[in-house]
C-alpha cells in the first residue's frame, strides 16, 4: 500500500471510528489499519516502508577475506555449486589449532575390569589423527565411547569444545566409517545416499558430488549387496562422507581400507579441512599419512606425538653416552659434527658420519672424555610403537 493510502485510511478511522466502514473503503485488513494507527503520528514519513535488514554484521557472516577466498573460486570454477563444495572449501583456509575431539581421564570397566584407564586424547582441527591400540576391547570400547554409544564410568568427552551430544553425530557433523556399514542391500549406491540425504537435509548435488569424490560414479545404479569388496568399502565411506562432515572417524584402518582410501584422507583433508580420526591396531597404515599419533596400549595411553616428532624418533642416530656432554659437544663441533641432539647430561645423539662412529669415539676418549656406551639404531614406526608397549608391560 502507497503512504497516501495508508494516511488516508488512519485519518478516516480516526474521524468516524468506525472500522468496518474503513475497511470496505480502503480493502484493507485489520491487522494493517491497527498497525498504521500504531505508527502514525502525525507525518507522513511514520507511515513510510522501513528497511528490516540489521544495523550490526550477523556474528557468522563470511569476512571480506573470506568473501575473496569465494570469489576466486568461483572465478576459477565457474560451474560449481555453492551448496556442493564451496563451503567446505573454506574450511580449509578457517582452520585454526583448535581441538575437535578431547577427552579427560577418561576411565571404562567391564564386569569390574578396567578397559579403558585415564585416557586424555587432543584432537584439533585438521590433523589426520592415527589412534593405535593392540587390544581389540581396548580399541571397540574407545570408538564406541567417542561416538557416544556407550557412557564412561568416569571422565569427560568434548565434541568441539563442548559436553558430547548425539545431536553432532545425528546432524552429519561426525561421520562414522566401519568395515560393514548400515546400508540397505536391495537399494542402489545412490538410492542408500540418498536415503542418508534426506535424513539430515542435505542438497540433493552432494549425492553425485559424493559418488565422484569416492569413485562410485560407475556404480550409482549397481545395487549394495552386488557390490564386490572395494565397492563395498567406498559405499561405507561415501555414507560418511555425503554430509560433508567436519570431523569422520575410521575404525579398523588398514589392509584394502588402507590402499584403497590413503589418497582420498589425504586429499579430503587437504582439500577441504575435514580432520580425520584413524583407528587401527598397528601404526604402519598411518605412516606417511597420518599427522599426529595417540598410541594406546591395553586401554592406557602411552604417548602422543606429532609426525615430526615421530620421525625425530625414528631416524637413523647413534646414541653416545660420555661423562661428560657438555664438553662432548664442544669436541664434536671441532670435528664438523652439526647434526646432533644432547638428550641429558650423560647422552648426546648424532644424526650423520655413522661409519664413523668408531673414530668419533675413540676421539672423544683420547680428549680425556669417557665413552661408557654407543648405540646405532634405526627404528620404524611400528617398532618404536611396540618398545613402549614392552615398557608399559614392564
Amino acid at each position: 500500500h502507497t503512504v497516501s493510502t495508508k494516511e488516508g485510511a488512519v485519518k478516516l478511522y480516526r474521524q468516524t471510528k468506525d472500522i468496518d466502514f474503513v475497511l470496505r473503503r480502503y480493502h484493507i485488513s485489520k491487522a494493517s489499519l491497527m498497525r498504521w494507527n500504531r505508527l502514525y503520528d502525525g507525518t507522513r514519513e511514520s507511515l513510510a516502508p522501513r528497511s528490516h535488514c540489521p544495523h550490526s554484521q550477523h556474528p557468522n557472516a563470511h569476512t571480506e577475506e573470506e568473501l575473496t577466498w569465494i570469489r576466486n573460486y568461483h572465478r576459477r570454477n565457474p560451474n560449481i555449486s555453492i551448496s556442493c563444495q564451496s563451503e567446505i572449501i573454506l574450511k580449509s583456509r578457517l582452520m585454526q589449532l583448535k581441538e575437535i575431539i578431547a577427552t579427560r581421564d577418561l576411565t571404562m570397566s567391564v564386569r569390574k575390569k578396567p578397559v579403558i584407564a585415564q585416557v586424555s586424547l587432543h584432537i584439533c582441527q585438521g590433523e589426520i589423527y592415527g589412534l593405535v591400540e593392540k587390544n581389540d576391547k581396548s580399541r571397540q570400547m574407545i570408538v564406541q565411547l567417542l561416538l557416544g554409544n556407550r557412557r564412561p564410568d568416569s571422565g569427560e568427552i568434548l565434541l568441539f569444545g563442548q559436553p558430547w551430544n548425539e545431536t553432532e553425530v545425528q546432524t552429519g557433523r561426525v561421520g562414522a566409517v566401519f568395515p560393514r556399514a548400515a546400508v540397505y542391500p536391495k537399494l542402489t549406491v545412490r538410492q542408500n545416499l540418498e536415503q542418508k540425504r534426506m535424513a539430515l537435509g542435505i542438497a540433493r548435488q552432494k549425492v553425485l558430488w559424493t559418488m565422484e569424490a569416492v569413485g562410485l560414479d560407475d556404480a550409482a545404479e549397481k545395487q549394495a549387496r552386488h557390490l564386490n569388496t572395494t565397492q563395498a568399502l567406498k559405499l561405507c565411506f561415501a555414507m560418511a562422507l555425503v554430509s560433508t562432515p567436519d570431523l569422520i572417524l575410521i575404525d579398523q584402518f588398514g589392509g584394502k581400507m588402507a590402499e584403497q582410501f590413503c589418497g582420498l584422507i589425504h586429499r579430503l583433508n587437504q582439500e577441504y579441512g575435514i580432520t580425520f580420526l584413524l583407528v587401527g591396531s598397528s601404526v604402519t597404515p598411518f605412516a606417511g599419512l597420518a599427522t599426529c599419533y595417540g598410541m594406546m596400549y591395553d586401554g592406557k595411553l602411552l604417548q602422543e606425538m606429532s609426525q615430526e616428532e615421530m620421525d625425530d624418533v625414528c631416524r637413523q642416530y647413534v646414541d653416545f653416552r660420555v661423562s661428560n656432554a657438555s664438553k662432548a659437544v664442544a669436541q664434536m663441533e671441532q670435528m664438523g659434527i652439526a647434526q646432533y641432539k644432547v638428550i641429558d647430561s650423560d647422552t648426546i645423539r648424532m644424526f650423520e658420519r655413522f661409519s664413523e662412529r668408531g673414530s668419533i669415539a675413540a676421539s672423544l676418549d683420547a680428549g680425556g672424555i669417557g665413552v661408557t656406551e654407543m648405540i646405532l639404531r634405526n627404528e620404524s614406526p611400528e617398532e618404536y610403537y611396540l618398545r613402549l608397549a614392552q615398557k608399559e608391560q614392564l
